[in-house]
This record gives structure tokens, sequence and C-alpha cells, in this order.
């Protein structure tokens, strides 16, 4: 089964969703639980969730989850939109086209 650019960038979208929800949701059981987060978590935060940082300074109230959800949401995008330009320079670089996993179709036979 091939993998298309479709089909990555789809998988790295839902990614982009599930991974701000899982730190959250993570983070929030570890502190109800007594458990400090140790001090490198901001660092990883902020590299797999750059679209986190809206969140700074905001309450529990409605517009926080609501800027949860657009965060997410943009988490999302931009995880498919590293994904879309990854697999278009591995395609446009390699130097083999024949059965391109990024291009969806068959290059030309020699």
């Amino acid at each position: 089964m091939a993998v298309t650019r479709k089909t990555a960038v789809l998988c790295s979208f839902v990614a982009g969703i599930i991974v701000p929800c899982a730190i959250e949701f993570g983070g929030r059981y570890l502190d109800s639980v007594g458990v400090h987060r140790p001090m490198w978590w901001s660092t990883v935060f902020t590299y797999i969730w750059p679209t986190g940082l809206w969140l700074i300074g905001t309450s529990e109230d409605l517009r926080s989850y609501i800027a949860f959800t657009i965060s997410v949401v943009f988490n999302g995008l931009l995880y498919a939109l590293i994904a879309l330009l990854v697999g278009y320079f591995v395609s446009s670089f390699s130097k083999s086209r024949k059965n391109d996993l990024w291009s969806g179709a068959p290059g030309p036979h020699p």
C-alpha cells in the first residue's frame, strides 16, 4: 500500500490535534495527582505544540476553552502544512520518481 500525499497530510492533521490534547490532559492529570512537571516540560511543550503559546495568561472560563480549541485546530493545520511541504520536497528532489510515495502515481518507466 502506497502512502499518498493526501493520506500523509490527513494523518499529520489528526496527529496535530491529538498531540496537544494528550499534552493538556496529561499535564492536568499530573497536577491533579500532585506530580510536578519536570523543568524540560515547557521546552517540549513549545516544540510540539507551538500554537499553545496563545494559551499563556488565559483563565479557566469559556474564552480559554475557545482559545484551546482554536489552538488545537491551528496546530493540526500546522502539522498538515509541514507534512505537505516535506512531501513536496521529497518528491521534487528524489532522483528516482518511479513508484514515488508522495506523488500518488508511478513515475516514468526506464
